[in-house]
């Protein structure tokens, strides 16, 4: 055989390998997805995934996951938002290559997060509800024990 033609069959061989080793949704999107998160106003502390960021900021999240979003600034209203997994449509593109399919499915590869982006909108606290939180009620009831003894 020609020298010329045995290298472009091992070239051939080494791509089919490479191809069958891995996936395509792995290949074209990852394994995370970066998810940008804004808040209005900026500045806000933001935990997802168990780590916590200052909005404007963008997060890898791996994308077979459900995360919870909570926003929070002094003086401001708590705010959450849901990221969920669902399947990818570049996950389809396996549907004939169940092995390749199966390695997108376990890696992760194969979901995506929605929303692509989070934006979440803080709403100022009232100057009552300020008041509310500084202020300390009583916590104890009285009981039947508490009450003053009496002569009969």
């Amino acid at each position: 055989m020609n020298h010329h033609i045995i290298r472009r069959l091992l070239s051939t061989l080494l791509t089919v390998a490479f191809l069958s080793a891995t996936s395509c949704a792995t290949l074209i999107h990852g394994t995370h997805e970066t998810v940008p998160i804004t808040t209005d106003p900026p500045g806000a502390s933001v935990a997802v995934g168990g780590e916590t960021y200052i909005t404007p900021t963008e997060v890898s999240l791996s994308r077979d996951r459900e995360y919870q979003v909570v926003a929070t600034k002094p003086g401001y209203h708590q705010q959450t938002a849901q990221l969920h997994s669902s399947l990818s449509a570049v996950s389809f593109l396996n549907c004939f290559a169940w092995l390749w399919w199966a390695v997108d499915l376990v890696d992760g590869a194969a979901y995506k997060l929605e929303p692509e982006a989070v934006s979440l909108q803080l709403t100022p606290e009232t100057p009552a509800e300020k008041l509310a939180e500084r202020a300390t009620p009583a916590t104890r009831t009285a009981s039947a024990y508490d009450a003053p003894e009496k002569d009969f």
